[in-house]
C-alpha cells in the first residue's frame, strides 16, 4: 500500500492525519503480527497493514501504561467471570462472590475490581484469574476497554 502523494492530508487508510509528527511505528495500537511474515498491523483499522513510516491517524495514541489506566480493571467492564476451573479459584475465594451460579471478581461501589488498589497495581497479581492473565497490553480487548473508559477515542 503507497500513500497517496495527490492528498498529503490524508491517512493511506483513511481521511485525516492524526497529531503532528506522529508516525504509524510508534502509536500503541500498531503491532506486528503474521500469517506469514510478521509485519505491522493496527488494531484499530481491524489488523490492516500498515508502514512503520506513515503519519499517524486520527486514532493515534502513545503506548498506555497499565499503572495510569486501569481501564480493565476499572469502569469498562461490569464482571470479572472466574472459570471454577481456575487453578488460583480457592486462593481468590475471599475476593470471589457468586453471581446467577458463576463466580466473579467482587466489584466496589465505583464498579472497579476489588483488587484494584489505589496506586491502580493488583492486590492479587501474582494469583490474578486466567481471565486477567489473558489480557493482554495493547490487545483488540485493551482498546475496547479504553474505549469503553472513555480513555481511547472511538472508532
Amino acid at each position: 500500500m503507497m500513500r497517496s502523494a495527490s492528498d498529503p492530508n490524508r491517512h493511506p487508510l483513511g481521511p485525516g492525519l492524526g497529531p503532528p509528527g506522529t508516525r504509524c511505528g510508534d502509536c500503541a495500537w500498531a503491532r506486528p503480527r503474521g500469517p506469514g511474515p510478521r509485519k505491522l498491523r493496527c488494531v484499530v483499522h481491524d489488523w490492516r497493514r500498515v508502514e512503520a513510516a506513515w503519519p499517524g491517524c486520527p486514532a493515534w495514541e502513545p503506548p498506555p501504561d497499565c499503572l495510569e489506566c486501569a481501564a480493565c480493571c476499572g469502569p469498562a467492564f461490569d464482571a470479572v467471570e472466574v472459570s471454577r476451573r481456575d487453578p488460583h479459584r480457592r486462593e481468590l475465594a475471599p475476593w470471589l462472590v457468586e453471581v446467577d451460579g458463576r463466580l466473579n471478581v467482587r466489584r466496589t461501589l465505583t464498579n472497579h475490581c476489588v483488587a484494584l488498589k489505589n496506586d491502580n497495581r493488583c492486590a492479587v497479581y501474582e494469583i490474578r484469574p486466567n481471565c486477567c492473565r489473558d489480557f493482554e497490553p495493547r490487545s483488540p480487548n485493551c482498546l475496547f476497554a479504553r474505549r469503553r473508559a472513555g480513555l481511547s477515542p472511538p472508532a
